[in-house]
């Protein structure tokens, strides 16, 4: 993935031989521009590098904390987006903060004079970001199969078959990107009219792998380009090719209607809301998979090009902000996952707000009282709503024993029935037309039993 940097760099200088005894970080010296050697801006990108990072941190946790809790999501589609949500989080937790320090701590600070730590940088992004893309191309064709083909879809996208499909995806990256633990460290300083920085950044150690299998010093630089080209193709462009094709199919079923007659019957009407719920779920997927594809297009793109190029543009300015820039565009990705899926998923936007409610009724700064009391009491009331609710598309018959209990110790406020399902607040409307209490509470009304022929 750090294939602009090692590069960039490569076009430089690929090792640096100075003893120790000499100051390393003006052993190599550039003379071209760069918009970092103002503060002010690597003081604007280090802010936004941090906001992006908490921001990437804390959805993500709260992703998977979500689905780890809620039993009922525990779907194919959800193992998907939890694998994208682990992956997003430890580009946040790891690879974020190293790469914001390896483009703007200053060299005398000889962070990255480890070789060791060179590689841990450079192995781990490519990892992360390779399983997210494929990742995101797995869920791509769950979802196609799910609306395009759905009486393939059970044996395509069962829970046995995305298990491993979801090992490959880890599996896979950690083989492919093995090429980028041999790095090692690369210090150096760039002068301009404007001022000078000096920084210690990581570089590959591709040459001497061409050294060791040609032996010759005019082939020195195939191994590198053969290799980008390869991930170039494999990693961005082929995923990104079943994403677009996927996503374009899918787009395409989504605008024909759904079929059904207007009769009522409450299984057609659940099978018509499942339909619903599915062409809910690919518009979300749709909306990841193309923000995905947009915000790592500028790195790859940078990477290509200064690979392509006998003279690297890199080398004429800018390098330092154009890696920094790259970068920042594929990790805010990291953090617009949870956005999205607030936006455009009616249960991760309840499961959301309920994590929140309960850790905002154990801040020990506001006090507890009526918020707790009512917290409890929704929660309670969703819940009891929720359990006796089947599964979409199955018949919503009751027992009639435990939902006159319930029914007769729930009490519902309104907006404690926004924050059921549209499928869950039928439910209850459904069952209140056959209850044989005496009454049940809902929107303020107590609908008794002379209203069940109404």
């Amino acid at each position: 993935m750090n294939r602009t940097n090692q590069t960039t760099n490569s076009s430089f200088n690929n090792t640096v031989d100075a003893p120790f005894d000499i100051d390393v970080c003006s052993y190599y010296i550039m003379f071209h521009s760069d918009l970092t050697q103002t503060p002010a801006n690597g003081i604007i990108l280090i802010i936004l590098y941090i906001m992006v990072a908490v921001l990437a941190l804390l959805g993500n946790l709260l992703v998977i904390w979500t689905v780890w809790i809620n039993s009922h999501m525990h779907t194919v589609t959800n193992y998907y987006i939890v694998n994208l949500a682990v992956s997003d989080l430890l580009v946040a937790a790891i690879v974020m903060p190293l790469k914001l320090l390896e483009y703007t701590a200053p060299c005398r600070w000889h962070i990255f004079r480890s070789d060791g730590l060179c590689s841990v940088v450079y192995y781990l992004l490519p990892v992360f970001v390779f399983a997210s893309v494929l990742t995101l191309a797995a869920i791509s064709i769950e979802r196609y199969y799910a609306i395009v083909h759905p009486l393939s879809a059970m044996k395509v996208n069962s829970k046995s078959r995305t298990k491993k499909i979801l090992a490959v995806t880890w599996i896979l990256p950690f083989i492919v990107a093995g090429p980028f633990m041999f790095s090692t460290s690369y210090p150096f300083t760039i002068y301009s009219d404007t001022g000078s920085i000096s920084r210690e950044t990581c570089n590959d150690r591709f040459d001497e792998i061409d050294l060791a299998i040609h032996g010759d010093t005019t082939r020195i630089g195939e191994f590198r380009k053969f290799y980008f080209l390869f991930l170039f193709f494999a990693i961005y462009i082929v995923p990104s090719a079943v994403i677009m094709i996927t996503c374009v199919k899918i787009a395409v079923s989504l605008v024909n209607p759904i079929m059904g007659d207007d009769s009522f019957d409450i299984r057609k009407d659940a099978n018509r809301r499942q339909e619903e719920n599915k062409r809910k779920v690919a518009r979300m997927v749709i909306v990841i998979a193309l923000t995905f594809i947009v915000s790592w297009t500028p790195f790859y793109l940078v990477s290509v090009i200064s690979q392509l190029q006998t003279h690297s543009f890199l080398r004429e300015s800018n390098f330092i902000f154009t890696m920094l820039v790259t970068h920042f565009c594929g990790f805010t990705n990291s953090c617009l996952n949870p956005i999205i899926y607030t936006a455009m998923s009616q249960k991760f936007r309840r499961s959301f707000k309920n994590i929140l409610r309960r850790l905002w009724s154990f801040c020990p700064f506001v006090p507890s009282g009526n918020r707790q009391s009512r917290y409890e009491s929704s929660m309670g009331y969703t819940s009891t709503i929720r359990q006796s609710a089947p599964d979409t598309g199955k018949s919503l018959s009751l027992s009639s024993n435990v939902s006159r209990q319930n029914a007769c110790n729930s009490s519902a406020t309104d907006s404690e029935l926004r924050d059921l399902t549209t499928d869950e607040q039928d439910l209850v409307r459904t069952y209140t037309f056959r209850s044989p209490s005496s009454g049940f509470p809902i929107k303020g009304k107590q609908f008794s039993h002379k209203n069940r022929k109404n």
